[in-house]
């Protein structure tokens, strides 16, 4: 009777403990469930917001997906340079759910150790070209690290968001040889969601642009592209622009930057396809909106032609 009465006594107390420790597991659950959605999402907007800042002479493009997904187009020419863009175009943002890195020339990826540190990454998509301006394989150690998934990007692929916003790599679409130019293996990229889409062509010259207008023809319409080379002359002529087929051209390019962008051959092929355009280091940060329908064109573009 005396084992049978403490074993009734004791009931309690061991009901207390299991829910105890179901409880802890249930919050354990809830915290990694919430870690697994900040993963990816900050601060729904309802929205597509697509900022090209102003960098200086490089390249930096942040995109919000409507449920709050953020992607990262290039990390610009400097640590410096890209925190501040960051700060400005992105402040709340702890995650980031993709990094491209579209080839490994300084002025395209000279902040990405900083994002790396700074940010937690999930996935990082990067050229098969090889760099003699930076240490591009102590940037992989460090993203490999940190638990970074990282891609080489050899084959067309499709990143894509709950809410259906797609970016696409269209090129590399094969493994190219070590001897490759970083340029010419740029990775090209095309983000679209509904009505809206945005074309960038890191600093892909003209033949790549040739080969993609032959193969996807006018399936590589876009609202908005992003010009190539930052306005070199090596790249953006009339067989890019009429696959492309924009509604604006954003240039990305600092102020008098010794390379002369964006040479002038490239603002008159503009204006000879009536395209306006904006430039970064006339027009600071230059953001894109769509809410399904095609980007909303910003101020800039509406200051007419090459004004």
């Amino acid at each position: 009777m005396l084992v049978i009465a403490k074993r009734v006594e004791e009931a309690p107390a061991v009901r207390r403990r299991l829910w105890l420790a179901l409880a802890a597991a249930a919050a354990l659950c809830a915290a990694a469930a919430s870690a697994a959605v900040l993963w990816f999402t900050s601060a729904p907007s309802g929205a597509l917001h697509v900022v090209v800042a102003d960098v200086g002479q490089g390249s930096l493009v942040v995109a919000r997906t409507p449920l709050g997904a953020t992607i990262l187009i290039d990390a610009g020419p400097s640590e410096t340079a890209t925190l501040r863009a960051l700060g400005r175009t992105a402040p709340r943002v702890q995650h980031i759910a993709l990094v491209v890195a579209t080839h490994p020339d300084v002025d395209h990826i000279g902040g990405l150790s900083a994002v790396l540190r700074r940010y937690k990454v999930h996935e990082l998509w990067v050229s098969p070209a090889v760099s003699e301006q930076v240490t591009d394989e102590d940037v992989l150690t460090l993203a490999r690290e940190r638990g970074v998934v990282v891609r080489e990007i050899t084959e067309p692929r499709v990143w894509e968001s709950p809410e259906g916003v797609k970016l696409t790599a269209l090129f590399p679409e094969r493994a190219l040889a070590s001897s490759t130019p970083t340029n010419t293996a740029s990775i090209v990229l095309r983000l679209s969601y509904g009505g809206a889409s945005f074309l960038a062509s890191g600093d892909a010259p003209r033949e790549v642009e040739h080969y993609l207008a032959a193969l996807y023809g006018r399936r590589l319409a876009s609202d908005i592209v992003l010009v190539g080379h930052h306005g070199s002359r090596t790249s953006t002529d009339e067989w890019w622009l009429n696959a492309a087929a924009p509604r604006l051209a954003v240039i990305s390019a600092g102020a008098d930057n010794p390379f002369g962008h964006p040479h002038p051959e490239v603002l008159a092929m503009l204006e000879r396809f009536a395209i306006p355009w904006c430039l970064t280091s006339r027009d600071g940060d230059i953001e894109l909106v769509s809410y399904g329908a095609p980007f909303l064109l910003p101020r800039c573009a509406r200051s007419g032609i090459g004004q």
